[in-house]
């Protein structure tokens, strides 16, 4: 009962809205070319260790892979998990594939041109990336919350999904201000750059990941209790975000008031998942909770590197950590829901078809956990003890688990590439049946 709740709950969205998943190629190529940005991030950091473990925020190097991570990997998950849940969670039908490849193209190039822009020291280049990010992540925006506005229900994670958009927009015209400032010296005040931080990292980011993992935690380990403290966490998050945007626009004077806010939304949120975890009903040893849970201690690890002022490791375990194994985690379950959703809903109950941990079996799971979890802690301790060899050795294991994960979902996609009606396995019908 317990070892198959999760193909139930794929099976009940499946059967509910059939007609209202995105095509395949929507979610799988921006999941895959995701983990291709934060491999591209992992490798440019590795090459300037020192830029970080000095904290040389302002070296073209840093920033490069800083957005290699929040746009290339970061956003471009978040894109293709919304572009496939939105509409069957809401229960609204999807865009044209054409229409959503557009914004994809945009993304992908202007990602490559703004960080290039950075290494090269080009200002063209990162004034024509950022343009193509905004204008791409702008459409993202408006197509989503365009759905949302006309979705038939409204679950309790929308008001987070719907925040974290409006912020993602404030983002692009901040980031798009600072691009021109990089570029051209618009003499804007160095705190500016916490505003953009602030939106971004408190807004955006946190606003999602909060939101998708009361979601997604109950889902794919479905649990016998809910959220408690989501409405806290939604005012005090807000409450955080705009303190921390005004210290960035007046001055730092308001910086610790933010800061402590967000403390306090990170109990409640913290307190929240331990208790959705402890009542799981499934309690056999799932290495993709572990994965999530790595994040989790990566959060509350990252606050306290950040009390005791080692800023560079604390950035590196918010983001590395709590955003990147996190979303690692969940992309483990969210992959093979979406091909069972894909390929087997439509036709179950007509004979065998594949549970979700047979399609990304748990093996693949612990090799990924293994290898990016031994990465995250040496290049965390390479950093507080500012050992570069340490520091680069632990960047390679972790991308070596992020490797892992790639080619896995590749093998997962080509291993399923067909429903049962179809058995054709060769490879022009892998690629004509994606």
């Amino acid at each position: 009962m317990n070892k198959t709740s999760n193909r139930r709950q794929a099976q009940e969205l499946g059967r509910q809205h059939t007609e209202n998943t995105a095509s395949l190629v929507i979610p799988l190529i921006f999941i895959l070319t995701a983990q291709i940005g934060w491999l591209a991030s992992l490798l440019l950091l590795a090459a300037h260790p020192m830029d970080l473990i000095r904290a040389r925020w302002s070296q073209g190097s840093l920033l490069a892979s800083v957005h290699l991570f929040t746009l290339g990997f970061l956003t471009m998950t978040v894109m293709g998990i919304l572009h496939q849940l939105v509409p069957v969670t809401l229960n609204t039908k999807p865009w044209s594939t054409p229409i959503v490849m557009i914004h994809y193209g945009l993304m992908v190039v202007g990602t490559i041109f703004f960080s290039t822009g950075f290494i090269t020291n080009l200002p063209l280049l990162v004034i024509v990336g950022a343009s193509a990010v905004s204008l791409s992540i702008l459409y993202f925006v408006v197509l989503i919350l365009y759905r949302v506005h006309h979705a038939q229900s409204h679950p309790f994670h929308s008001p987070f999904i719907r925040s974290s958009l409006g912020y993602l927009a404030l983002t692009v015209v901040l980031g798009f201000t600072l691009a021109w400032n990089y570029a051209y010296a618009l003499g804007l005040a160095a705190s500016f750059l916490i505003a953009h931080i602030a939106v971004a990292a408190a807004g955006f980011a946190a606003f999602l990941l909060i939101g998708l993992s009361y979601k997604l935690s109950i889902m794919f380990f479905p649990s016998k209790t809910v959220p408690k403290h989501d409405t806290w966490i939604f005012y005090l998050l807000h409450t955080a975000v705009i303190v921390e945007l005004l210290a960035g626009l007046t001055g730092e004077h308001l910086v610790a008031a933010g800061i402590i806010i967000l403390l306090a939304v990170s109990v409640f949120y913290i307190w929240d998942m331990a208790e959705i975890w402890r009542a799981r009903r499934n309690t056999y040893p799932d290495p993709v909770l572990f994965t999530i849970g790595l994040g989790t201690l990566s959060f509350i690890t990252g606050w306290i590197l950040l009390g005791l002022g080692v800023s560079s490791a604390a950035g590196f375990m918010f983001f590395a950590g709590w955003f990147g194994f996190s979303i690692l985690g969940y992309s483990q379950k969210i992959l093979p829901f979406i091909l069972w959703l894909h390929r087997y809903s439509h036709v179950h109950g007509h004979g065998k078809v594949p549970r979700l941990n047979e399609i990304f079996p748990q093996d693949w799971s612990w090799h990924i956990i293994i290898l990016a979890g031994v990465g995250l802690i040496l290049s965390t301790w390479g950093l507080i003890l500012s050992m570069t060899e340490v520091f680069v050795t632990g960047l390679l294991v972790l991308s070596a688990g992020v490797i892992r994960m790639h080619f896995a979902s590749w093998r997962a996609v080509l291993r399923h590439p067909v429903h049962q009606e179809n058995p054709k396995k060769d490879p022009l019908s892998r690629i004509l049946n994606w």
